[in-house]
């Protein structure tokens, strides 16, 4: 955990966490926390060094990144291996400097005051130390739209959060940003090599890493859902440590033809890897929804987050102290809106050198956007990212557009604004390359950061080994014609070089979710929610969305999510008191059903 206040010595004494180190240090005074999970700490007499790494630090690293961070042009912490975030005082500039990696099962947030500045890993420790925890209304349409806040907004009412890869410099005195520098996704052209070359290159800087997180920790383990991601980081951990466990859950308790547990079994049998499955309930769900949601201090995006929570409770008797994840491969790699880009480019490319797109898309209009076949070239692809029609907006637009503009009665731009402040920091990359940043420093950057909270909160560490930053300045130059060879070239060829079977490596994708007629509808698992969520939504609008069509039960989610956040954040309900409320109301639903 990352905690610092610094304020001026004339101010009034400032509130603080009561485990925290208070110090002086040249004009201002200061609170910080040490020694807790994560941290490594630094002090001299030209300033203090907080922050936060995967693995634990000999004190030459540190020593580097300290004076690295000295330096007239810092280098970024975000190339470092393992390091998370930190924070380091200059006390000759009464300056201070914070920097996130996009490696990171972290968020940083932060609050600027008047005459003050707190940052923090938890947002329980912004309120701690004095910051009046309030919604931010104006980004709830963004939220409903996309299930998360790009940063640097938030939900909370002045208190921002860094983004992946991004270090800001702050005048002390003035309490103003006077620099912010966001990363580069990779350093120039690639160097032409064989294939052969490439995949091995890109397989050793997966087992180094792999290597020096499981000799770290005690007990490791992978979060193996039979995907070809977690099979892929599985293989390598099996070949580093031979008895290494692996895990998963399912929804099956509520979906017969669930699949995810059979995907598990079979690609850890295929890796002779012990598997353990953990199942949940309706009443374990809705529980570990709650809780979730305080541990992550965020609603937490997706619907497997609640059973991610009560996998990592479960595996306490299991002493597993680390999990491997493989989320954020998709967009390093290639997801399924790279390849209909790169599949589509040539006449993607002509139909907009004559205007023949623009014009399609004026006269078929939103209504061919909806059509699975024929929607896609109704979307804008060039330069004009303003357009809210835009191809790169479409991307983790979980809940319908429209619908979420009519119901909050908001415009495009409110719902776009914060996404196209993003991408305007990466404006000469092609749109292969826009949709890998935006699916990074995004909606896979919330994960991560949501799914670290949920496991630190069950003493977990997890890492997630294609987002090293290495691994992500290497895979970004390769070629898109080398990465987009079949789908998901480059995680298939590094199965196959390891002897994976084609029965796992070929088999078709399957999504980690939950159909929404098993969730969303009238009566089923979530109705206590959708009935306590009316105190903050529309009762009319919510009953709605009880719906199988999955855009308008994804803004059903979205809602239901904000309404948990807001009580337990904003009302200070206690989860116990939520909870309680939840599995009386789901009892009395069950029994009415029964009777």
């Amino acid at each position: 955990m990352l905690f610092l206040r610094i304020e001026n010595k004339n101010s009034e004494p400032f509130a603080k966490p009561s485990n925290a180190v208070s110090a002086e240090f040249g004009d201002y005074r200061i609170a910080y926390l040490k020694d807790a999970l994560y941290t490594f700490h630094s002090e001299k007499d030209s300033g203090i060094l907080l922050g936060e790494a995967e693995c634990c630090l000999d004190d030459g690293i540190v020593d580097d990144l300290m004076n690295s961070v000295a330096r007239p042009q810092p280098v970024l912490m975000s190339q470092g291996r393992h390091i998370f975030d930190f924070a380091y005082i200059d006390k000759s500039k009464s300056e201070l400097i914070l920097s996130l990696s996009a490696y990171c099962c972290r968020p940083l947030y932060y609050f600027i005051g008047k005459d003050h500045i707190i940052v923090s890993t938890h947002i329980s420790k912004l309120k701690e130390s004095g910051v009046t925890l309030e919604m931010e209304n104006n980004v709830l349409p963004e939220f409903a739209v996309y299930r998360h806040i790009v940063p640097p907004r938030t939900l909370y009412r002045g208190v921002s959060k860094l983004t992946g890869g991004e270090t800001l410099k702050i005048d002390l005195q003035s309490m103003q940003i006077i620099k912010r520098k966001t990363w580069s996704f990779h350093d120039g052209l690639d160097i032409e090599e064989s294939a052969d070359k490439r995949l091995e290159k890109i397989e050793d800087m997966l087992r180094q890493d792999l290597k020096e997180l499981i000799g770290s920790f005690r007990k490791p383990g992978v979060l193996l859902s039979g995907g070809l991601d977690s099979t892929s980081l599985a293989s390598i951990a099996r070949e580093i440590k031979e008895d290494i466990n692996s895990c998963s859950s399912s929804f099956s308790f509520l979906n017969k033809n669930d699949r995810e547990d059979d995907y598990a079994l079979t690609a850890s049998r295929e890796l002779n890897i012990d598997h353990s499955l953990f199942a949940a309930s309706p009443e374990s769900y809705l529980i570990s929804l709650v809780e979730a949601i305080h541990a992550a201090e965020e609603p937490v995006h997706h619907l497997q987050s609640a059973l991610l929570y009560l996998l990592y409770q479960r595996l306490k008797p299991l002493e597993i102290d680390l999990l491997i994840c493989g989320e954020g491969a998709d967009g390093i790699f290639g997801n399924d809106a790279h390849v209909r880009v790169f599949k589509y480019k040539s006449l993607l490319k002509s139909t907009r050198a004559f205007g023949v797109q623009q014009l399609f898309g004026k006269v078929v209009g939103r209504s061919l956007e909806k059509n699975e076949r024929y929607g896609f070239f109704a979307y804008d692809f060039g330069k004009n990212l303003r357009s809210h029609r835009h191809f790169l907006w479409t991307l983790g637009q979980f809940a319908d557009i429209d619908l979420v503009k009519t119901s909050l009665n908001t415009t495009f731009e409110k719902i776009l604004s914060n996404r196209i402040r993003l991408m305007r920091d990466y404006p000469e990359y092609s749109l292969l390359d826009m949709i890998t940043i935006i699916s990074l420093l995004s909606e896979a950057f919330e994960s991560m950061t949501i799914w670290g909270k949920l496991a630190e909160a069950n003493n977990i560490a997890i890492t997630y080994p294609y987002t090293n930053p290495a691994i992500i300045h290497h895979v970004t130059s390769l070629p898109w014609e080398f990465k987009l060879k079949e789908s998901k070239y480059v995680i298939r060829s590094l199965l196959r070089r390891r002897g994976i079977s084609g029965k796992i490596i070929n088999r078709p994708k399957l999504s980690f979710g939950c159909p929404s007629q098993h969730w969303a509808l009238p009566g089923k698992l979530f109705q206590p929610l959708v009935d306590m969520a009316a105190d903050m939504f529309d009762r009319e609008l919510l009953r709605s969305l009880q719906s199988s069509e999955i855009k308008r039960a994804m803004l059903l989610w979205n809602l239901v999510n904000i309404y948990l956040w807001h009580s337990i954040f904003i009302k200070n309900v206690s989860p116990g008191d939520l909870n309680s409320e939840i599995l009386d109301r789901h009892k009395k639903a069950s029994n009415k059903k029964s009777g």
